[in-house]
């Protein structure tokens, strides 16, 4: 099988391993091969984009799930998040930054913390899934349905633990790119 990144010959690595086996009746038998030359591993064969984005949409951080979030704290200062949030205020100058748009931000812990610190931060994401739209919109997030409809520029991009759900990564790239200051 070819790299679907750099086109050489891949190894077949393992069994895609199901958090949930009820998710084989979306995604079937699939398989996992890495590439020797670029690293690149990925699932064979490729889910359709239908059953991808409804499985993120209604699915994926529904009831009983891996991924359900049920907090009631109006602010979350998890270990990681903190983590997160002193590599950025090492790194930049927060204060100078104004509007902040976050990939997939889930229920949008990150970015609350973000503005919780830095009450001038303006939040935007772009979030599919239904059972996180309830928490963005109390956090303050302005969400975007669909990302090339965005005509405004922001100055910090965040993507966390996003950029894997991703069907086409080339397209994500671009299109990040189009709207970062």
């Amino acid at each position: 099988m070819e790299c679907q990144i750099c086109g050489s010959n891949t190894k077949f690595i393992d069994n895609y391993r199901f958090n949930v086996k009820y998710d084989q009746k979306f995604f079937g038998e699939l398989k996992i091969y890495n590439c020797s030359s670029c690293s690149f591993s990925f699932s064979h064969p490729e889910p359709k984009s239908k059953t991808i984005l409804d499985y993120y949409r209604n699915v994926y951080r529904d009831f009983g799930r891996p991924h359900f979030y049920k907090q009631r704290k109006k602010l979350v200062k998890s270990e990681i998040n903190m983590s997160y949030f002193d590599y950025l205020a090492n790194n930049i100058n927060l204060q100078k930054i104004k509007t902040v748009f976050d990939v997939g931000p889930g229920p949008g812990e990150f970015g609350y913390l973000l503005k919780n610190q830095f009450k001038h931060i303006e939040l935007s994401c772009s979030e599919m899934d239904k059972f996180s739209l309830e928490y963005l919109n109390s956090r303050e997030f302005k969400n975007y349905k669909d990302i090339n409809e965005i005509t405004e520029k922001f100055d910090l991009l965040i993507s966390l633990h996003s950029l894997e759900h991703f069907l086409e990564i080339n397209n994500f790239f671009d299109l990040y790119e189009k709207i970062l200051k």
